[in-house]
């Protein structure tokens, strides 16, 4: 017999779920102070032997017995932290987030969401490949400057550690990036101008102490017309640099001579020449 649904249960938050079509990949659970699901249901495959709706009445501890990632994320969740943990379950891969509910003080109970995430990993995976393939280095971050992607090339050419790309370490991050750089100073005043502007675009060339050269360019990251992040792209043109620049100083060598051997070719100079030889001739 399914146990009743628990009074602290946000009742708008089981509405929702009721209303959306069977198609819609998710399930709401919802556990008691006791430890018992309290509620369960919904369409996404969830980590356990049974169906959701099968689960209410049941001990979370004996539901999710051989999930142990699921059931560290309920005892985070007790412990009244907000927990999220993704694995996979048969084909599917599923995003689970459990978070406390509490009455002031008190946490009550757990409220859970368990998600079909099989497309857009599948998604994220294409795209993660393609920026892997590009030689550019790629770091997308949100409006508040955590990073939320970016691609090996990037850690490669920054030599920064991934485990720091990884934990959106933003401070460590920016401290690892300033350091390498000939003028950190202008580095952070562009950074600041665009963070400070979110639809403003930008290219510079940026110059490292050991003599690299890296083209900057930033625009802004937009979903469905917002903007979301910022994507910043990276691209090492420290040969093409050293090119141009010899290029150019031949350039110059070139015109000086040139400069040189008009003046020294330019009839007056050959007039004074001229005197002079004959004034030699003629004062021996």
């Amino acid at each position: 017999m399914a146990v009743p649904r628990q009074n602290t249960v946000d009742g708008r938050l089981v509405h929702s779920l009721e209303v959306l079509p069977d198609s819609v990949p998710v399930v709401l659970f919802t556990i008691g102070a006791n430890g018992i699901i309290a509620y369960s249901a919904g369409q996404a495959p969830i980590p356990a032997s049974a169906t959701a709706v099968d689960l209410v009445g049941c001990s979370y501890s004996d539901a999710y017995q051989a999930v142990p990632w699921l059931l560290h994320a309920v005892e985070r969740a007790f412990g009244g932290e907000v927990a999220r943990a993704v694995a996979p379950v048969g084909d599917a891969w599923i995003e689970v987030r459990v978070l406390p509910e509490r009455e002031g003080d008190r946490i009550v109970g757990v409220v859970g969401l368990s998600v079909d995430v099989t497309e857009p990993l599948r998604s994220e995976s294409l795209l993660r490949a393609a920026i892997d393939s590009t030689a550019d280095g790629i770091l997308v971050v949100d409006r508040g400057g955590r990073v939320t992607l970016h691609n090996r090339q990037f850690s490669e050419m920054w030599q920064i550690p991934a485990a720091v790309l990884e934990a959106g370490d933003d401070e460590r991050l920016l401290q690892l990036v300033i350091e390498q750089l000939q003028d950190p100073l202008a580095f952070m005043d562009r950074v600041r101008d665009l963070y400070a502007d979110a639809e403003r675009e930008s290219f510079d060339v940026i110059h490292f102490k050991d003599g690299r050269y890296f083209e900057r360019v930033s625009k802004p990251q937009r979903l469905e017309g917002r903007v979301v992040g910022r994507v910043w792209s990276f691209r090492d043109v420290t040969q093409r640099k050293s090119i141009e620049d010899a290029l150019h100083q031949a350039i110059q060598i070139r015109d000086d001579f040139l400069s040189t051997a008009s003046h020294e070719l330019s009839p007056a100079t050959e007039r004074r020449r001229s005197r002079s030889y004959t004034e030699g001739i003629d004062h021996p």
